[in-house]
């Protein structure tokens, strides 16, 4: 990670309308680009000038091994860019997946427009649904981000409960050079 990099993720502010804690997930929103922002901002997955592939994890040998696997990638076309992730989850001993498609236009050279697709999937019912994610973010500056979503647009029954959308605004500031 680049100093740039590490300074950015210091300099974060996020604004999350249900005030509840994702799994850090919101931590990134307006501060990720291209395949890094699959999963988490549908509007910066688009911002990538090729193809990318990425594998992720996170596993917590002092948890009992819970954690997450994920493999993402973004193909640009044009104006337009498609995104596609595969994620499992093991946490506390509920296991399910999730599967992620999303496109994002290119509105300006500086703002992008994304949608993303989630579906999720487990043995236990209340872990499995849908969810619907839009996104708008620009880059007014090389050094800011700033990036608007609505999570959960369609209200998705998870956990057994109706979710409500959760409008989410982040910014980033990546002071040396706008490194990302």
């Amino acid at each position: 990670m680049s100093l740039s990099a590490w300074v950015c993720w210091s300099l974060i502010a996020v604004y999350d309308s249900t005030l509840s804690p994702v799994g850090g997930a919101l931590l990134s929103r307006g501060s990720v680009r291209g395949v890094d922002a699959v999963g988490l901002d549908p509007a910066g997955a688009g911002r990538t000038q090729s193809v990318a592939l990425q594998y992720r994890h996170d596993i917590r040998s002092d948890d009992g091994g819970s954690g997450r696997i994920g493999v993402f990638g973004v193909v640009p076309v044009g104006a337009f860019s498609l995104d596609l992730g595969h994620e499992w989850f093991d946490v506390d001993g509920a296991r399910f997946r999730r599967r992620q498609v999303g496109l994002t236009a290119e509105l300006f050279e500086a703002m992008s427009l994304g949608a993303s697709f989630s579906a999720l999937s487990s043995k236990h019912l209340e872990l499995s649904g849908h969810v619907w994610s839009v996104g708008l973010l620009t880059e007014p500056a090389s050094w800011l981000s700033l990036s608007l979503g609505v999570d959960g647009l369609n209200r998705p029954a998870l956990l057994g409960a109706t979710r409500e959308p959760a409008y989410v605004f982040g910014a980033a500031v990546r002071p040396f050079y706008g490194e990302p």
